[in-house]
């Protein structure tokens, strides 16, 4: 916790706050530095901490990896027929 690592009680909050706005940004800028896709799960709630400002900056975080995995799987198949209907090639 913030208090074993020496930040005082009364500064919790802010040094929390900070950490996970630093955290978010990271993630925003690896998602915007290399153009892939990203999604997040979290076994916590999604109105919390890191999970909240992930999604208040448009990364997807979903309540478990279920939906997570479902959400990947879907983006492969958007892509997929994406491609396809782009290249004329629409066999099966």
């Amino acid at each position: 916790t913030m208090l074993q690592l020496g930040v005082p009680q009364d500064q919790v909050p802010e040094q929390t706050r900070l950490l996970h706005d630093g955290l978010s940004q990271s993630v925003i800028d690896l998602v915007q530095s290399h153009g892939k896709p990203i999604v997040g799960y979290t076994f916590r709630g999604l109105d919390e901490g890191i999970s909240e400002m992930l999604i208040e900056r448009g990364i997807p975080v979903f309540f478990g990896h279920e939906g997570a995995a479902r959400a990947m799987a879907a983006m492969v198949q958007y892509t997929r027929l994406r491609d396809r209907i782009l290249t004329g090639n629409m066999e099966i």
